[in-house]
């Protein structure tokens, strides 16, 4: 894109690249490939280590999903409880924003950043494994259910 405009592109002070160089644009299309090869490579070991906690029972926990311990392996009781009646009043046709209000009016505490209940609470229809439509392959399955 910026070979047209002869603009430098600048990677560093020292890898100063000259696009009316031919040299120049040669080193940054490998500099460019050699960027997106690595890229490609964390991609497969990250994606080869997920697959590897799947098939050794240990889930893929970012944040801790509210109603499960931090491993994702547990139940948290009380939070399963705000967890189950979230789904039922969503399923039976309440929306996220009201639940999401009524749970603050409650002081229902959350977990996460903020004190507030998202208005996305009721989110059945957006999370596979929520659902049970999916589950982290089928080594792991603990949906409260």
């Amino acid at each position: 894109m910026a070979a047209p405009t002869m603009i430098d592109v600048i990677v560093g002070e020292a890898n100063r690249r000259d696009l009316s160089d031919p040299d120049d644009r040669f080193i940054l299309r490998i500099d460019v490939a050699h960027a997106c090869r690595s890229s490609d490579d964390t991609s497969r070991r990250l994606k080869e280590a997920l697959k590897d906690k799947a098939r050794e029972g240990n889930p893929h926990v970012g944040n801790r999903p509210y109603g499960y311990t931090r491993d994702g392996r547990a139940i948290v009781e009380e939070e399963a409880e705000i967890v189950r009646e979230v789904y039922r009043r969503y399923l039976d046709g309440e929306s996220p924003n009201h639940i999401a209000q009524d749970l603050a009016a409650r002081s229902i505490p959350i977990q996460g950043p903020g004190n507030r209940w998202p208005p996305c609470c009721g989110p059945a229809t957006r999370v596979p494994c929520d659902t049970g439509s999916h589950s982290l392959s089928d080594h792991v399955d603990r949906r409260i259910d």
